[in-house]
């Protein structure tokens, strides 16, 4: 697996995005663009999750007055 970055996979969506809108792209490739939209999406989403418990952990610990995260 690659270590990209959530900038990354935005990028694929967006590309993925605009072949889908393209309607001069095949159907073959708008629906293979499609699916790498869709997984690109839910990478995004898994990666800002992931930062969300993360900010959550270290605003508990701030509220309960622990300096150590």
């Amino acid at each position: 697996m690659t270590n990209k970055k959530l900038r990354d996979y935005m990028l694929e969506l967006k590309r993925s995005a605009q072949l889908v809108d393209d309607p001069e792209t095949p159907l073959e490739e708008a629906i293979a663009a499609y699916q790498a939209g869709a997984e690109a999406y839910q990478k995004c989403m898994a990666i800002l999750e992931s930062a969300e418990q993360k900010i959550k952990v270290i605003d508990e610990s701030l509220q309960s007055g622990e300096r150590d995260v």
